[in-house]
């Protein structure tokens, strides 16, 4: 239902609930403002928006005066220029704003309504002595002499991100021998180096270190990208200055992370310009690694390769980044099966066994539905140091009303937050979830109706999970008993609840399908409800779509099926696909050690830097070629090192960890002669006799995965430009699926309970 009233001399429409200024912005009409933060629920403040009403004597705040039926509202009259025109003096001769000298010079809100509103500026700048000294921080810059108390820094820290690290200015500036306590200062405990308080600041007063004297925000060339920190995928502005960063900012109401982005994402980009940066491909010579051009080692690559499979395909393994783009990943599993001729090609975590539950190896939920759960369970490590920003929409939530329960592996942040808390030892999520299970079971608090009608396997479950009771489940996973019972009471009473699952990296096995066993029980599938695996790498679900495994191809298709099989041979132009499933890298180890493997391709990893006995086994190789942004233990050992582009080097996807796939767009040139890593694989095929016809990674997703993958049909790069498309995505007029196995509806037909520990 919508109402009306005159904006300007002209009718416009508003919901009930809407503020003037609302309203105001939807048809269009522009007042200005410095402290509204509507993400945050700040108004009401800087009195900059203010606006005559027709009947009131006084000039009344858009921002915080609701709109009403008929009202006469007049926005840019002599009188309102006044009264913005006098505060503006006021917030000008408040602090030292010498804007020639400003690292925000050109992007200022308060330099702009000086300019806007012929503004006179002070002549004399108030002294220094008047502001506390910056805050000793290692990212932001914090000058108090810019600060207009406008409260959006506050807002961002304890309604956005939730860590309330700023206190409210407080009391009269005269009641303040020393200044500190009238400006926003940080708790240095508190503060976890978000920078959303700086992505908030409408002036000077709160920049990034590392950008100043770097570039005007004039001078800066700014492309939206997808952060390459972890499995969240948060949206990115780039900010480049002849092809150098300058500084990262949020793309504000962008999904998945809502303008919000964490102490990795906003700061930590300057690995690409590390001192161990590959740049030069090299070769081993005489025991040494020594400089060679792309020609000399490319076809020594390929050479070596060509000999080593004359004896078998099956002597090659590779091992995938859960780093690298979506199209990169493709091309290398498409190099191992159609130029090698082997399915042993797989990557380090990444996916889960979701799949033999459920039909899909894949979260069933969406980060949007957070903020609406009415309870919500994360087990494993701390979402809060693991993924920050999907922890903020956690802790929205809480705030809102919804029942959080947390089972970590020690007590982190999120822990705070919780209802009900648990420590549980890593690997051991299946005993902990089983004796969850047990409760639900045994004190009838299931859900009999879904488990009969949507489910299968339901009776060996029940004799399985029979014999573990929680004190068994309390001796294995050091959580006392009445706490086991406690959490399985909450979950049953507070469903539907949505979990999160955060792995170690070394995790129990059977923690995702015993997770799914838990969620039958409660049959909460849907929006609001589901099994979610976060992963603490930036594309290590998309590394799993594109078939780095060893018995997948791309979109989850078996290579043993053999009309699949035929499918792929016809796009590829090969005659024989392997059919066998490959040695998953477990595996690997023992098969350098025992010469069944000669050959390892490592592609954005470090298994020898991990792995002593993997170190040792390696040794032995008769080829390893290493492809890296990074000089690395595993790097060190190779023959052929082929320098590899980093992230924002080379456009391309990333899929998160709730299946969107998102835009990764270059915005700097290679470190010295790297490459984009699917160019790299494309040139050793086709000096295997391959002729590849994609030539750029748009070509590769638009031409080759959404054709092959029905999964991804209705995704090409024109469609996700903006905020991306979670698939499945069955055809270009699908929007895209936020919400998988709702009311059940399994995409392998019933949800199978699997008995594991």
């Amino acid at each position: 239902m919508h109402s009306t009233m005159l904006l300007d001399g002209r009718w416009v429409s508003f919901s009930p609930g809407q503020t003037i200024l609302e309203t105001a912005q939807a048809a269009g009409i522009y007042i200005p403002t410095l402290c509204y933060y509507n993400e945050g629920g700040h108004c009401d403040v800087c009195r900059i928006c203010v606006v005559e009403v027709e009947g009131s004597e006084r000039l009344l705040p858009s921002c915080s005066t609701q709109a009403r039926e008929g009202m006469e509202v007049w926005t840019n009259t002599e009188r309102v220029a006044i009264s913005r025109r006098r505060t503006i003096d006021m917030l000008l001769a408040s602090g030292r704003h010498a804007c020639l000298a400003c690292d925000a010079n050109g992007d200022c809100g308060l330099q702009d309504l000086a300019y806007n509103q012929e503004a006179a500026p002070s002549e004399s700048l108030p002294s220094k002595d008047r502001f506390p000294e910056a805050y000793d921080d290692p990212f932001i810059i914090r000058d108090y002499s810019k600060c207009i108390l406008c409260g959006r820094c506050v807002a961002a820290c304890a309604d956005v991100q939730v860590n309330d690290a700023i206190r409210n200015p407080f009391g009269r500036r005269e009641e303040h021998r020393d200044s500190g306590g009238w400006f926003p200062l940080p708790d240095p405990a508190k503060c976890v180096e978000c920078g959303q308080c700086v992505e908030t600041c409408p002036v000077g007063a709160l920049r990034e270190k590392a950008a100043r004297g770097a570039a005007r925000i004039w001078e800066t060339d700014r492309i939206r990208t997808t952060c390459s920190q972890c499995g969240v995928g948060c949206q990115q502005t780039v900010h480049a200055k002849d092809g150098k960063i300058a500084k990262i900012t949020a793309v504000r109401n962008a999904s998945p992370d809502m303008g919000r982005l964490c102490v990795k994402g906003r700061f930590l980009y300057d690995f690409i310009y590390g001192k161990d940066r590959l740049v030069l491909p090299q070769i081993r010579k005489g025991g040494k690694l020594r400089k060679a051009s792309w020609g000399d080692a490319l076809d020594l690559a390929a050479s070596r390769l060509k000999k080593i499979i004359r004896h078998s395909p099956d002597a090659v393994a590779g091992l995938c980044s859960t780093r690298a783009t979506n199209e990169d990943v493709y091309n290398m599993q498409k190099l191992f099966r159609a130029a090698i001729g082997t399915n042993n090609i797989d990557r380090i975590g990444g996916g889960n066994s979701l799949a033999a539950s459920l039909g899909l190896g894949a979260a069933t939920n969406s980060f949007g539905e957070i903020a609406s759960a009415r309870a919500i369970f994360c087990i494993g490590a701390d979402m809060a140091w693991e993924n920050p920003v999907a922890a903020t929409f956690v802790k929205n939530a809480v705030r809102s009303g919804a029942e959080l329960i947390v089972a970590g592996y020690e007590r982190g942040p999120l822990s705070g937050h919780a209802a009900v808390g648990a420590v549980i030892r890593k690997g051991s999520e299946a005993a902990f979830i089983n004796g969850l299970a047990s409760v639900l079971i045994s004190e009838g608090l299931y859900d009999r109706d879904f488990v009969s009608e949507r489910c299968e396997g339901f009776e060996e479950f029940r004799a399985f999970i029979s014999a573990y009771t929680p004190e068994r489940s309390a001796e294995v996973s050091g959580v006392d008993t009445e706490t086991i019972r406690d959490i399985a009471r909450r979950i049953a009473r507070t469903r539907p609840v949505v979990i999160y699952y955060v792995p170690a990296r070394v995790s129990g096995q059977g923690a995702a399908a015993s997770l799914a066993n838990l969620q039958m029980l409660l049959g909460g599938f849907g929006e609001g409800g589901g099994v979610n695996i976060i992963h603490r790498r930036a594309n290590a679900q998309g590394a799993c779509d594109m078939g780095a495994m060893p018995d997948m191809l791309p979109g989850y298709q078996s290579v043993q099926d053999v009309g699949i099989l035929e499918k792929f041979n016809r796009a590829w132009e090969v005659s024989g696909l392997s059919p066998k499933p490959g040695t998953a890298f477990s595996g690997v180890t023992d098969a350098l050690a025992g010469g069944s493997i000669k050959a390892f391709y490592c592609f954005g990893e470090d298994p020898a830097g991990d792995s002593p006995a993997f170190k040792e086994a390696l040794a032995s190789a008769e080829l390893v070629i290493c492809q890296d942004t990074q000089a690395t233990e595993t790097s060190r050992m190779a023959h052929i090192i082929l320098p590899s582009a980093a992230w924002c080097e080379a456009d391309g996807t990333f899929t998160n960890s709730e299946r969107r796939v998102s835009r990764v767009r270059k915005a700097k040139e290679p470190a010295g002669q790297a490459r984009p890593g699917w160019w790299i694989f494309r040139e050793i095929a086709g000096r295997m006799g391959q002729n590849w016809a994609s030539e750029s990674a748009r070509d590769i997703w638009d031409n080759e995965i959404s054709e092959l993958a029905p999964l991804f049909a209705g995704i090409t790069y024109r469609r996700i430009e903006g905020d991306g498309i979670q698939w499945p995505c069955p055809d270009g007029g699908h929007p895209g699926t936020k919400a998988l196995h709702k009311e059940g509806r399994f995409t392998r037909g019933k949800g199978l309970f699997i008995p594991c520990e």
